[in-house]
């Protein structure tokens, strides 16, 4: 066996060296075959098949260009066949010096348009010791016939050929604009047209822009500084499409077909992202980064709900000339406020340098001391309202960010914000009405986390919370307030380090803020959320009657009217005189009877089985069986009547006691 084997081996090798010299030298037929070692090494060899034509006198391909080609590639030791464009019906295409083994990057730039080559290029050029399992095995040296149809210096950006880029300069580094940004561009029309430099918005990517000219250099230009006139230039919007594919400091000649027919030069400054605050809400809030933070450890925090935040900047109207005064400006030392936690207003505290004695140009009075002549005075604490857009907006910023954020009218300040500020803030001179905020994010300080507190810090943060939720709660706030409670219900839930003597006044706590997130639920409309919140206290203490009241209106509002009944039975079991579950019951025995009258006058005078019954007229029917109630009672279809005392209106819990149903 091993002689059978090492002789195959050298037939197999003998073969292989008669058919390279065969490729060589000539044919067994006497004709010769002629080829081209294109690198000196044998890697790459060439073989005419069909010239260009002669009025082709176009250039070769060079690295970088847009190649389209038809191929066919087989085996050169077999001449079995692995893959051939036109069998999919399509030419292949590729950028030379990407994407492709490196024999093609190397073989298609010595041919010109209308040429079909043959092109044998060894293992090490094309897939190596590996191949390309099943179809190219272990170093195996390809055989491709090539027709290059056409190639192109410049990319399709589109896909259509409508626009089409060649780089003049590269750019730096990698990234590159897109839609979100602002980008600064200087542009001119080809081939000696004068530079206009501008801002192109991501508001406007589908509009075309006008540019003056001011100042543009994107590839020498002056933009009106040699002494020629100021212009104008009318951007199209497809220009918008190529610019997203360019990097900072990237020059490119950008022709545009099917529209205008025509080349533009453009230079890419920078660009600035918009973020989206309120993504419900598209161009509602919008943040445009003015400076980045600063790289650190803790660089991805974000401010969140219920954290403290300092901010430097001003506030004013987006319609406003620049000229104008600002509506509102933080102090030197910022203004501080506690992310949803509206009140309002946020506190502005500052120490301003300001002068005893009168001062000109030339120094301090005589009169006055070296001590005299700056002092600190204390500025009184300010009280200034922030809007809903501008909280929007820091939530999505980090510390040293500089951001311009866009507030749309809605997201302003509103009528029913400013009768709620207290009597000492400074109140918005206008609402209803777009404004722009320029601000720095300071500081942030953050609450601390649940999982690294003590029992003590544990029990402060439930109270902490429910009470801002109660807060809330009475102001009619219901979401802010279900945020509050969710984030007491969160903190009271870990039990974890905590001492037994705490566990109890924990657990109380969070029970009340869940059964206070229940009313609110009910408030809201989330009847399926009050319902889960009271049975997740009801599964610890069956006999609540808070929780009992209240998932029966959850119930009654989701339908479910024999559980609702059930609940409000039990309640009436426990507390017979309670007047609120009387009245529930009473309103649910009233929707079940309207229902059952609905459906009885739905399907009056219908047929509901045909004449021949399929059903044996000697079967008897089953007996139902009786139901079984909570209370051992038959459900009342009559209404109850309510007695006249009435209960207080509902209030949030602050305790865990059980006095009424409420």
């Amino acid at each position: 066996d091993g002689l059978v084997r090492a002789r195959s081996e050298v037939f197999g090798v003998l073969r292989r060296f008669f058919r390279w010299t065969m490729a060589v030298e000539g044919g067994d037929d006497g004709k010769e075959e002629t080829w081209e070692d294109l690198f000196g090494d044998g890697s790459v060899l060439k073989q005419l098949v069909r010239a260009a034509p002669a009025e082709e006198t176009s250039d070769t391909p060079k690295r970088g260009d847009r190649v389209t080609v038809h191929y066919k590639g087989t085996l050169s030791e077999s001449g079995t066949q692995f893959d051939a464009s036109r069998d999919r019906g399509k030419p292949f295409e590729f950028n030379v010096g990407s994407g492709v083994i490196a024999g093609w990057s190397e073989a298609v730039p010595t041919m010109r348009r209308g040429e079909i080559a043959k092109f044998r290029i060894a293992a090490a050029k094309a897939y190596g010791e590996k191949g390309q399992p099943p179809t190219i095995p272990a170093n195996a040296s390809l055989d491709f016939e090539i027709e290059l149809l056409k190639f192109t210096d410049r990319e399709d950006i589109t896909g259509d050929g409508s626009v089409m880029k060649k780089v003049l300069k590269e750019g730096n580094r990698w990234q590159r604009p897109n839609k979100h940004c602002d980008v600064k561009i200087d542009a001119r029309i080809c081939p000696d047209g004068q530079w206009v430099s501008g801002w192109w918005p991501s508001s406007k990517r589908f509009h075309d822009m006008t540019f003056g000219s001011g100042g543009g250099s994107g590839g020498g230009g002056s933009g009106g500084d040699d002494g020629t006139a100021s212009v104008s230039v009318t951007l199209p919007s497809k220009l918008r499409v190529a610019i997203e594919t360019m990097k900072a400091d990237e020059t490119a000649d950008v022709q545009l077909h099917g529209v205008t027919d025509t080349s533009y030069e453009v230079f890419v400054h920078s660009w600035v992202e918009n973020e989206e605050c309120v993504p419900s809400k598209p161009g509602a809030v919008v943040k445009r980064t003015e400076e980045k933070a600063p790289s650190s450890e803790d660089d991805w925090k974000k401010p969140n709900d219920t954290d403290v935040v300092t901010v430097k900047g001003e506030i004013r109207r987006a319609s406003a000339p620049p000229t104008d005064p600002p509506l509102y400006t933080f102090g030197d030392t910022g203004a501080t406020w506690r992310l949803d936690e509206h009140e309002g207003f946020a506190v502005v505290a500052g120490v301003d340098k300001d002068d005893k004695d009168g001062k000109d140009d030339d120094g301090p009075s005589a009169s006055s001391s070296s001590s005299e002549q700056q002092q600190e005075k204390q500025v009184p604490t300010k009280k200034i309202p922030l809007c809903d857009g501008l909280e929007a907006g820091l939530k999505k910023m980090k510390v040293g960010e500089k951001a311009l954020i866009h507030i749309r009218d809605d997201f302003g300040y509103q009528d029913h914000q400013v009768a709620r500020l207290p009597a000492d803030c400074d109140m918005p001179p206008v609402t209803k009405v777009p404004l722009e905020a320029l601000v720095e994010l300071v500081k942030v300080e953050e609450g601390k986390p649940y999982w690294e507190m003590t029992g003590d810090e544990k029990l402060a943060a439930c109270e902490e919370k429910k009470a801002m939720g109660n807060a809330h709660f009475a102001r009619g706030d219901y979401e802010r307030a279900i945020r509050r409670y969710a984030k007491a219900i969160d903190t009271g839930n870990s039990m974890y380090d905590v001492p037994e003597e705490l566990q109890p006044k924990i657990k109380a706590s969070t029970k009340a803020s869940k059964l206070n997130r229940a009313a609110c639920h009910l408030k809201h409309g989330d009847y399926a959320a009050a319902k889960a919140d009271c049975t997740d206290i009801l599964n610890d203490e069956p006999s609540n009657l808070k929780a009992l009241f209240r998932r029966a209106k959850a119930l009654s509002a989701l339908d479910d009217w024999p559980l609702a009944k059930a609940d409000l039975r039990l309640i009436l079991e426990r507390d017979p005189n309670n007047v609120d579950a009387k009245r529930a019951l009473n309103d649910v025995a009233a929707k079940e009877k309207q229902h059952k009258s609905k459906l009885k006058g739905l399907y009056a005078g219908r047929r509901l089985f045909s004449k021949k019954d399929d059903r044996p007229r000697d079967a008897a029917l089953p007996e139902a069986e009786p139901l079984q109630f909570p209370t051992g009672e038959p459900p009342l279809d009559d209404a109850v009547e309510p007695t006249t005392t009435v209960n207080p209106p509902e209030a949030p819990d602050d305790d865990d006691d059980d006095d009424g149903a409420k």
